[in-house]
C-alpha cells in the first residue's frame, strides 16, 4: 500500500525502496529515506505522543516565525506558531508511475480553543507530500477563507542529517545580508558559513543556489531557491543543545538546518485569498550523501475581489446578498476578455451554481475529484450536508471538479478500513464522446476546435445511444451535457444502470461498439449481412444525417485529399481505380452524383462477378457507418472507477459552463451558446437594471435564475424529478427503510 496510516502517522512507500513517514501531529515530516539511508534528522529525545513540537524533521512554521511582536496580531501566539503543534488530518493520498502522494490538511476548526482566540483568522493549509524514487517534493498552499485580510510567515524548519558539524560548510550566502540572532545584529556574509559555534541567521532576499558540501568526503546539500525570498541558518551547538531537554547534548554534531521560507517580512492575503508554495524538493544524488533541495517560492497572491463574504450563508441567505456587480445603479465591467479566471470562477461558484439541485443529485453519495487551479487533485470527496458541499466548492475554488463511483464506505473515512475493503459500489453508466476521436473524417475543424458543421456528428451520437439505452436497455433517466469544449457527456442515472460492475459495464459498450481500429487502420466497420434489429435503427439516423455530413458540411466527396479516405475503404483495386480516375475527370461534380457512380460502380461489379458480392454488397452501408456512427471512449464507460468532468462545470479553457443538453433538442444545440461567466455578469446586471426588487420581497430570485443558464437548471431539475420518482417506487417496491433522495 503506497500510503498507509498508522494510528498517528502517515507512511509513504515507494516501489524503488524509497520511504517517508509524516506525523499527523504538526504534518511534521520525520523520516525520508533513499537506498535504506536516512536523510532527515530527529533528535533521539524529541517527544513524539503530540505535548509539543517535535524536535527535528521539517516541522511547518505558520502564521509566525519565532515570537511576534506586539502589536502585530501574532504576539500572542506560542513560538513559531501553531501549524507544528496542532492536529492534522490526511486529507488524500494516491499513486501513479512515479510518485506516491499524501495531501494532509488544517484549518482554523481544528487548532485549539487558545489559538483559536488568539489568531480570529478564518484559514485552511492543504500541506503535500510527493514521494519518487530519488526525491520528495512539499507544497504548501494558504487559504484564506473568511472575510478579513491576515499577515503571515511560513518557513519548512527543515532539520538534515549531517555526518559531522565540523565538516560542513554553506555556500552561496556570501555578499548577503543577514540578522544574526545571536548577537542581534545585522551582518553583511562574507564567504562560506562555517559552523565554529551556535548559529541562528536569517538571509533575506537571497538570490543564489546554497549548497552545504562535506568537507574531506563525497556528497552533501544543495539548496535552489525558486523565489522564495528568505533562508534560515541554524545550529546550536553546545550550549543550547545542553539547554533542550527535547534534544541531545551532541547531537547538534550531526544536524544543520538550513530552512527556505518568508520570515524576513510577513505575507499579507486577502479576504478569499490563496498563496500557493512550492516549498521544497529534495533531490538524492546517487553518489554517496549527496542530496539536492530545491526551495521554491510563493506562486503569487491571488487578489480576490471585494464580495460579501458568502462562506457560511445557506440558500436562503444566498438569495437576499446584494449583486456584486452593481454600485447603485451602476454596473461593474463584467471583464469581456474573461479576466483572472480564480475570480472568474469565485463569481460563479457563489452566485450562479446550482447548488440545491446539485447536491439532491449527490445525495446518494457520489465521489467528487476537485482539481485545483494550480493542478493539485483532491480525490475522494464526500459530503452529508448541502451545507457541507457548498462551502468546500466555496473555500476550495476549483478549475473543475469530477464525479466517481459511490462506494460502501464513505470516501472521506477510507483510511480506517484496510484498502482491500474500500470497494465501489455503485456510479452512472457514463459515455465520454470526443470530437477528437472523428479528427481522421472531419475537415473543417481539427483538435479542439468545433463548429456548427462538425457538431452534427454529437448529434447522430447523441440520437443512437439515447434511443438504445431506453429502447434495448430500458433505462429511462439519461442526462446528455456539453462537455465545455469539444464533446458530449452521458451520465444514465437509473439505479438498475448505477449498479452495473464493470464487466456488464463492458457488454454495454460491446453491444454498441462499431468502430473498431487505431488511426492506422483504413476500413474499421464490417458488419454481418443482416443487422441487428439496433443497428438497423441506427442506420436509420445514419441515412438522415450522412448526406449532409459527407456531402456538405465535411465536403468529404468534393476534394482528392478528402475523397481519398472513401476510396481506400474499397478493398476491390480495380474498382476503386475506376472511380478514382472518373472523379479525377470531373472533380466538380456533385458529391450526391459521385455517391451515386460509387454505388452503381460496386453493383455492376457485383454483377458481373458474383463472387465478390460478399466483399462488396454491404461496403456501401459500413462505408455510411464508418463516417457517422458514435465514437466511444470504452474506458470512460467500463471502468466503475473512471472519473468524469461534472455537469455544471466551467470549462478551464473555453470558460463555458458545461450544460446539459435536452435530446429534443439536440439537433438545435450550438457549443458556442452556453453562456461564460462574463456573460452571466451581464445578463444578472441587465436584469437587475430592469426588475428592481424591494428589500423585504420574500421571492426574490435566485442570480442563476434571472440568466440565460435558467433554462438548463430548470431541465437538470426536471430530470431530478423523474429520478426521484423512480427512486421512491423502488423503495416501496423493496419495502426499504432507507431516506429517499429530497427534492
Amino acid at each position: 500500500m503506497p500510503v498507509s496510516l498508522q494510528s498517528n502517522k502517515a507512511i509513504l512507500t515507494h516501489p524503488s525502496g524509497a520511504s517517508a513517514e509524516v506525523y499527523l501531529y504538526g504534518a511534521t515530516l520525520t523520516s525520508w529515506k533513499v537506498a535504506n539511508k536516512e536523510r532527515i534528522f530527529v533528535s533521539e529525545k524529541a517527544i513524539l505522543d503530540g505535548s509539543k513540537a517535535i524536535r527535528g524533521g521539517i516541522p511547518l512554521v505558520f502564521p509566525v516565525f519565532g515570537k511576534g511582536k506586539a502589536p502585530h496580531v501574532t504576539a500572542a501566539l506560542p513560538q513559531h506558531g501553531f501549524a507544528r503543534i496542532s492536529q492534522w488530518k490526511l486529507l488524500i493520498s494516491s499513486d501513479d508511475a512515479n510518485t506516491v502522494t499524501a495531501e494532509f490538511g488544517l484549518d482554523h476548526t481544528l487548532i485549539s480553543e487558545e489559538n483559536r482566540k488568539l489568531w480570529p483568522f478564518d484559514f485552511s493549509l492543504v500541506y503535500t507530500v510527493k514521494l519518487a524514487a530519488e526525491t520528495i517534493e512539499t507544497k504548501l498552499r494558504v487559504h484564506n477563507v473568511g472575510d478579513k485580510s491576515f499577515d503571515f510567515n511560513t518557513l519548512l524548519h527543515t532539520y538534515f542529517l549531517i555526518p559531522d558539524a565540523s565538516k560542513v560548510k554553506v555556500v552561496g550566502l556570501s555578499g548577503v545580508d543577514y540578522v544574526d540572532k545571536v548577537l542581534a545584529t545585522t551582518v553583511h556574509q562574507e564567504g562560506d558559513i562555517v559552523l565554529e559555534g551556535e548559529v541562528d541567521s536569517v538571509y533575506a532576499n537571497v538570490k543564489s543556489d546554497v549548497q552545504i558540501p562535506y568537507v574531506a568526503e563525497e556528497g552533501g546539500v544543495q539548496v535552489h531557491l525558486k523565489g522564495l525570498s528568505d533562508v534560515v541558518v541554524w545550529n546550536p551547538w553546545v550550549g543550547k543543545a545542553a539547554a533542550m531537554a527535547d534534544f541531545g547534548n551532541d547531537e547538534f554534531r550531526k544536524m544543520i538546518c538550513v530552512e527556505a521560507g518568508q520570515v524576513a517580512e510577513f505575507i499579507a492575503l486577502a479576504a478569499g485569498g490563496q498563496a500557493a508554495m512550492s516549498d521544497m524538493d529534495i533531490d538524492h544524488d546517487p553518489r554517496e550523501g549527496q542530496r539536492t533541495v530545491e526551495a521554491g517560492q510563493p506562486e503569487g497572491q491571488i487578489e480576490k475581489d471585494d464580495l460579501d463574504h458568502l462562506f457560511d450563508l445557506d440558500d436562503s441567505e444566498l438569495d437576499k446578498v446584494d449583486n456584486p456587480w452593481m454600485t447603485g445603479a451602476k454596473p461593474i465591467s463584467s471583464n469581456a476578455d474573461g479576466g483572472d479566471i480564480h475570480q472568474q470562477l469565485m463569481l460563479y461558484y457563489r452566485h450562479f451554481f446550482p447548488f440545491k439541485p446539485f447536491f439532491q443529485w449527490l445525495n446518494y453519495d457520489s465521489k467528487i475529484c476537485w482539481t485545483l487551479m494550480d493542478e493539485t487533485f483532491i480525490r475522494f470527496q464526500s459530503y452529508r450536508t448541502l451545507e457541507e458541499f457548498k462551502n468546500d466548492m466555496i473555500r476550495l475554488n476549483p478549475a473543475k471538479f469530477d464525479l466517481g463511483a459511490i462506494y460502501n464506505i464513505r470516501p472521506k473515512d477510507r483510511h480506517m478500513v484496510r484498502p482491500a475493503a474500500f470497494i465501489p459500489v455503485a456510479k452512472e453508466m457514463v459515455f465520454d464522446i470526443d470530437m477528437t476521436d472523428y479528427d481522421e473524417i472531419r475537415t473543417c475543424c481539427k483538435g479542439a476546435d468545433v463548429c456548427n458543421k462538425c457538431w452534427e456528428f454529437m448529434t447522430v451520437a447523441m440520437k443512437i445511444i439515447d434511443v438504445a439505452m431506453k429502447d434495448d436497455f430500458g433505462f429511462k433517466h439519461i442526462l446528455w451535457v456539453y462537455s465545455g469544449r469539444r464533446g458530449i457527456h452521458c451520465w444514465i442515472a437509473d439505479e438498475r444502470a448505477r449498479k452495473l460492475n464493470n464487466d456488464q459495464r463492458k457488454a454495454i459498450v460491446s453491444y454498441l461498439e462499431v468502430i473498431k481500429g487505431g488511426t492506422q487502420q483504413g476500413r474499421k466497420v464490417k458488419l454481418p449481412n443482416t443487422l441487428h434489429p439496433s443497428l438497423s435503427r441506427s442506420f436509420e439516423t445514419i441515412q438522415e444525417h450522412f448526406r449532409n455530413l459527407v456531402f456538405e458540411s465535411q465536403e468529404i466527396l468534393s476534394e482528392p485529399e478528402n475523397w481519398e479516405k472513401i476510396l481506400t475503404l474499397i478493398p476491390d483495386e480495380g474498382v476503386q481505380a475506376r472511380i478514382r480516375r472518373s472523379w479525377e475527370d470531373s472533380p466538380n461534380r456533385a458529391p450526391s452524383l459521385k455517391w451515386t457512380e460509387l454505388l452503381d460502380s460496386i453493383g455492376n461489379e457485383i454483377a458481373q462477378h458474383s463472387a465478390k458480392r460478399q466483399a462488396l454488397e454491404h461496403l456501401p452501408r459500413d462505408i455510411m457507418f464508418q463516417f457517422t456512427y458514435p465514437r466511444l471512449d470504452d474506458k470512460v464507460s467500463t471502468n466503475i472507477n473512471h472519473l468524469l468532468k461534472s455537469p455544471f462545470c466551467v470549462h478551464p479553457k473555453t470558460g463555458r459552463v458545461c450544460v446539459p443538453i435536452p435530446i429534443e433538442d439536440c439537433e438545435d444545440f450550438d457549443p458556442s451558446s452556453p453562456p461564460t461567466v462574463p456573460q452571466l455578469v451581464q445578463e444578472l446586471n441587465q436584469y437587475d437594471a430592469t426588475h428592481p426588487t424591494s428589500d423585504d420581497d420574500s421571492n426574490r430570485l435566485q442570480d442563476w435564475q434571472k440568466t440565460s443558464l435558467r433554462k438548463h437548471v430548470e431541465y437538470f431539475e426536471r430530470f431530478l424529478k423523474g429520478l426521484s420518482h423512480e427512486t421512491r417506487e423502488n423503495k416501496l417496491k423493496d419495502g426499504a427503510s432507507s431516506k429517499s433522495l429530497d427534492f
